[in-house]
């Protein structure tokens, strides 16, 4: 089976997979599918409802409602691990957009100046080449920005922070959040209600309950 289409996978799962002028080869065993592109940055395995995969030459577009993706695109900057109820991820040769309503997010972007591990309801994160912009009303939020000045821990009801390559403006209704900007002067440490905090070129500034 090479590039055209694949369906009804033992009435498991769902394959729809155009190579465009890509060589892939597509090998499926009813429960799962495992997808390695030679000579091609993509290397799927997933045993899930649904996979649609599109290569087109350029970064990889993957939609699935599924129980498990495992995406690792070599020489391009995404890892994902996804044990979740629905994983929407578009590269599009810029950092990445991803939406999940799920259990689990695991996404190491690799050379993006984005960490995000989150075991939570719902996470909203939008990469557009600055700095993040984050909106989760989840359990728990671990995002560490490697090279970019913000680690944000917080285990708490929602998180609002927005990054404009300009110091933070966070506010939060939360049990917790810990706030430390590496390279920037501020820290930040608050167990309260609610917190609006905008740095302006202070050089350090601590909240506590």
């Amino acid at each position: 089976m090479l590039c055209g289409q694949v369906g009804a996978l033992g009435g498991v799962g769902w394959l729809d997979l155009r190579c465009v002028g890509v060589p892939q080869q597509v090998g499926v065993a009813a429960a799962g599918l495992d997808l390695r592109c030679v000579g091609v940055p993509q290397q799927v395995g997933v045993a899930a409802a649904g996979l649609d995969l599109r290569c087109v030459g350029v970064p990889q577009q993957v939609g699935v409602a599924a129980a498990g993706l495992d995406l690792r695109c070599v020489g391009v900057p995404q890892q994902v691990g996804v044990a979740a109820a629905g994983l929407d991820l578009r590269c599009v040769g810029v950092p990445q957009q991803v939406g999940v309503a799920a259990a689990g997010l695991d996404l190491r972007c690799v050379g993006v100046p984005q960490q995000v591990g989150v075991a939570a309801a719902g996470l909203d994160l939008r990469c557009v080449g600055v700095p993040q912009q984050v909106g989760v009303a989840a359990a728990g939020l671990d995002l560490r920005c490697v090279g970019v000045p913000q680690q944000v821990g917080v285990a708490a009801a929602g998180l609002d922070l927005r990054c404009v390559g300009v110091p933070q403006q966070v506010g939060v209704a939360a049990a917790g959040l810990d706030l430390r900007c590496v390279g920037v002067p501020q820290q930040v440490g608050v167990a309260a209600a609610g917190l609006d905090l905008r740095f302006t070129a202070v050089s350090r500034f601590k909240a506590a309950h």
